[in-house]
């Protein structure tokens, strides 16, 4: 818990990439066994109460990416009438133009779940084919 607290205080966040170490340490794997442990229910609650106490700690990265990036859409959407996003549109440091094209390959691949094609469908102007 250590390593990961001094990676927080340090790089300002707690998204530690899978393949990170920290003194020889491999806090990406530490970290991820964590979160494998927590979705099993099987950590501690006082774990759980450390992890959470961390800035920007999530339990899902990949849902607070998809969450984020809907966040973004939607403002974008509210701010330019259409979710026409641009290939290369950024909102903030945020990579908003990539994020929907992607979603859009995970559709055609059949690779988004029925209930992110209902979120996206349900946003005004957004079409599947851009």
């Amino acid at each position: 818990m250590a390593y990961l607290k001094a990676f927080a205080q340090r790089e300002g966040h707690a998204r530690v990439p899978s393949s990170h170490t920290e003194v020889d340490f491999n806090l990406g794997r530490w970290v991820s066994h964590r979160r494998e442990n927590f979705k099993n229910g099987k950590l501690a609650e006082k774990r759980i109460a450390e992890l959470e106490a961390l800035k920007s700690w999530v339990w899902d990265p990949i849902e607070a990416d998809y969450q984020k990036g809907l966040a973004y859409l939607k403002a974008f959407i509210g701010r330019e009438g259409h979710a026409r996003v641009p290939q290369r549109h950024t909102e903030g440091d945020f990579h908003l133009g990539n994020w929907a094209s992607s979603r859009r390959m995970d559709f055609k691949k059949g690779k988004l779940s029925e209930e992110r094609i209902a979120d996206l469908t349900a946003l005004k102007d957004w079409v599947w084919e851009a």
